[in-house]
């Protein structure tokens, strides 16, 4: 059998090691990632598409939970008319869905 031998260097100043520095690093680089999808972009996903008029828009059911935990506004804008986008779905009636009208039954 052959003898392993490993050798160890020690830096002077114990207090510069580079495991440590590495590590912090990788704590800072973090941080700044976290800090910078909080500030920039998940405010961006929680109005993605939405105008500001639509994001005040107060909803059905708003009164019910007066401090919500969890709040968000997106939208999709279509530029085409109803009939074009969901063909029988429209109701001559305002507020009646296809679904309403199919649950009756």
């Amino acid at each position: 059998m052959a003898a392993v031998t490993c050798n160890l260097v020690v830096p002077e100043d114990p207090a510069i090691v580079p495991g440590k520095v590495g590590i912090g690093l990788a704590t800072l680089g973090g941080a700044v990632l976290i800090g910078g999808y909080l500030h920039l972009i998940r405010p961006w996903q929680l109005r993605w598409g939405a105008t500001d008029e639509e994001a005040a828009y107060t909803m059905s059911g708003d009164e019910v939970v007066k401090h919500p935990t969890f709040h968000a506004t997106r939208a999709v804008t279509i530029k085409a008319r109803p009939e074009e986008i969901c063909p029988g779905s429209v109701s001559n009636r305002p507020g009646v869905t296809q679904f309403e009208i199919l649950s009756k039954e």
